[in-house]
């Protein structure tokens, strides 16, 4: 992501768009796993979490390329998912929030 940050490459846009989509597709994926398996099931938290963000960061790629600002309802409701996600779950974090955060303050034009 910081390299379509810095740079707005379509190409980079397209890969990026490329991880958010399977990072959110993967909690439906993963939902059969989850229910045959109760070791796995602890995990389904984090999967769900990591889909919310994905789609933060989806929406957030999408305002960027549009050239359009999401607004401030729609920035703040970004932010408080990317805060409730960044609590851990079970010693676990997901790495990438730091990164979507960034992509949803450019979609708002903050710094």
């Amino acid at each position: 992501m910081a390299a379509f940050l810095k740079t707005g490459d379509r190409k980079t846009a397209d890969e990026v768009r490329g991880h958010l989509g399977r990072w959110q597709a993967q909690a439906e994926a993963l939902k059969p796993l989850f229910v045959r398996s109760p070791a796995l099931a602890e995990a389904e938290p984090l999967s769900k979490s990591l889909a919310e963000v994905a789609g933060v960061g989806l929406e957030a790629l999408n305002s960027v390329l549009a050239g359009k600002a999401g607004g401030e309802s729609r920035f703040q409701d970004s932010m408080k998912i990317l805060s409730k996600a960044r609590q851990p779950w079970a010693e676990v974090e997901l790495a990438v929030i730091s990164s979507v955060e960034k992509l949803v303050k450019a979609a708002g034009r903050r710094p």
